[in-house]
């Protein structure tokens, strides 16, 4: 993968959370999600930024002292881009065109 040097940790979905008929956290559609291997530049001690591929859309959500904060979404193209460009700040690559 060309920016595997980046990636600290991922995981593939979506994971059964039981045997039950509601055993998926989210709708079922399978994603990527991963954190990049040191933190996104900027980002304040005690936030985590967590990026969720799905087959349309990336989900950008954070973290904060291990509490949901927020989430962003982008096209998979902006989200290359951003990958790309390291280190400029995550909002330069989201907002109302994404």
């Amino acid at each position: 993968m060309e920016y595997e040097s980046l990636i600290g940790s991922w995981l593939t979905g979506p994971q059964p959370l039981n045997s039950g008929p509601d055993r998926f956290s989210n709708d079922g559609s399978p994603y990527f999600c991963f954190q990049l291997l040191s933190n996104v530049p900027y980002s304040r001690p005690g936030e985590e930024i967590y990026f969720i591929c799905f087959r349309e859309i990336v989900k950008v959500q954070t973290n904060f002292n291990g509490e949901y904060y927020g989430e962003h979404w982008m096209r998979h193209k902006r989200f290359v881009e951003y990958l790309e460009q390291l280190p400029k700040p995550l909002d330069h690559f989201i907002g109302d065109d994404q």
